[in-house]
């Protein structure tokens, strides 16, 4: 990481490695955001401020514990590696050497929903990082890089994009903190509206003619919190979005990790205790996308476990095509990286 001033310079490209987000700063350092007053030494010149990286994975979080875990949980038939056994960097790698078919299947722990998110910490190692953040003229970030193919990786939700255009402050796995904007790229829910008030909610939401349509807002009576509107189809009701200490949201009794997780869990159980009412988007009646297919060009070895082999006149199915250089293709069972110059498109 290239540090200039109190900002950022990009680092130069890196291989992907296991991870989610480039990096969280901890809440509470206004001082090397932007926000707050330089330190000053004694002798009244302006000091240095201490900036501490801590890397997530093996660290903060027991990532080799919580997939030895999925692992056997999910395929309590194969051999798996002990942790006093586990060597080098790739655990994909380190399992294709005990039988091929393991590698994908490492793979696919990590590449599962929710796998990052409910990483259980390592002992001592939050608080650690807490109390280092207290320390007088220090920063500390959580660093890590991310895998650019990993659809779930746990979304950080923008809480204030107002304070500061350049730092937003963002909310992952419970800890809260600052990101820098050229950092992250923003994906908008079409549900969160933002701060509007309950009363514009409703005119909003009686305009959409169905049950269950409903948006998220910033709640008028406590700022930083947040509510939930909706249209049960004779009035649009209100609920607050409850938040506990350790980070976890809820309505009623179940706990979530997020406000993503939130709004998924009661598109299919409802949100009232009397009755039936689920969440619903107006675009749910859409006819769902074709399946999108390629055909290679030229042969294609591949130079990791994480690409995908293929022959020329190959039909390969393109399950994410939003890199511009590399998709996400299927052949058969087996699902890969696939170099974008090496197919073409086909209309079925």
């Amino acid at each position: 990481m290239i540090f200039s001033g109190s900002g950022f310079l990009p680092p130069p490209p890196l291989p992907a490695r296991r991870g989610c987000a480039p990096f969280l700063a901890l809440a509470g350092m206004a001082g090397c955001l932007g926000g707050g007053q330089p330190q000053r030494s004694r002798s009244g010149a302006p000091s240095r401020r201490l900036r501490v990286l801590v890397d997530m994975d093996g660290v903060l979080a027991d990532f080799e514990g919580g997939f030895l875990k999925k692992f056997r949980a999910k395929y309590p038939g194969q051999p798996y590696i002990a942790l006093e056994d586990r060597r080098g960097f790739w655990v994909s790698e380190q399992y294709g050497q005990l039988a091929p078919e393991l590698s994908e299947k490492a793979i696919s722990i990590w590449e599962s929903k929710y796998f990052f998110l409910e990483l259980d910490p390592l002992p001592g190692a939050v608080e650690a990082v807490k109390q280092m953040a207290k320390l007088e003229a220090t920063d500390v970030f959580i660093c890590t890089s991310p895998i650019k193919k990993y659809h779930y990786c746990p979304y950080e939700k923008i809480l204030n994009m107002d304070e500061d255009l350049n730092w937003y402050k963002a909310e992952l796995g419970g800890l809260e903190g600052f990101v820098p904007q050229n950092y992250i790229k923003m994906k908008p829910h079409p549900w969160y509206s933002g701060k509007i008030s309950r009363q514009e909610a409703e005119k909003i939401l009686l305009k959409r003619r169905f049950r269950g349509a409903f948006l998220l807002r910033e709640s008028e009576s406590s700022p930083g919190d947040f509510s939930i509107s909706v249209n049960s189809g004779e009035q649009v009701l209100h609920f607050k979005v409850l938040r506990e200490k350790n980070g976890k949201y809820h309505l009623w009794d179940e706990k979530f990790n997020s406000i993503n997780e939130l709004v998924d869990f009661y598109r299919t159980t409802t949100i009232v205790k009397k009755g039936q009412l689920f969440l619903q988007d107006h675009g749910e009646m859409q006819e769902p996308k074709k399946a999108k297919y390629v055909q290679a060009q030229f042969d294609y070895a591949a130079e990791n476990s994480s690409q995908l082999s293929f022959c020329r006149g190959d039909v390969l199915e393109i399950l994410d095509g939003s890199d511009p250089n590399w998709w996400r293709g299927k052949l058969g069972v087996k699902t890969g990286l696939v170099p974008r110059n090496y197919v073409f498109p086909l209309r079925l």
